[in-house]
């Protein structure tokens, strides 16, 4: 077996092994510091601060309330999740769009 696999299955052991977690922030947590002290063991050239501000930077990239949008009706840029724009529009609008033009036109498709 490789060194790869060999230190992925040594996490695998270790996670199956803690008995103590009672949440899911708190396996995540564990999980996250397990695979950076593994990370650590693999390298000299480890660096903790580099490692943390990539991992800051992942998790930034795929938080959907930090990524910047267009909405589909206004064409304006938008942070968030948006909302669904049909029946306007195929796609995802901004909270504006939303509240004054899908969910009035929804209103009055039901009322209609």
């Amino acid at each position: 077996m490789s060194n790869k696999l060999n230190n992925i299955a040594d996490i695998v052991v270790e996670v199956q092994q803690k008995k103590t977690i009672d949440d899911v922030e708190t396996f995540k947590n564990f999980v996250s510091l397990l695979l950076r002290s593994h990370a650590l063991s693999l390298s000299k050239k480890f660096d903790q601060v580099r490692w943390d501000n990539y991992i800051a930077k992942k998790t930034e990239e795929r938080n959907p309330t930090t990524q910047k949008k267009i909405c589909i009706i206004c064409n304006k840029e938008y942070f968030g999740l948006g909302a669904n724009a049909e029946p306007i529009k195929n796609g995802q609008c901004c909270d504006g769009c939303d509240k004054s033009i899908v969910v009035p036109t929804r209103i009055a498709n039901v009322m209609s």
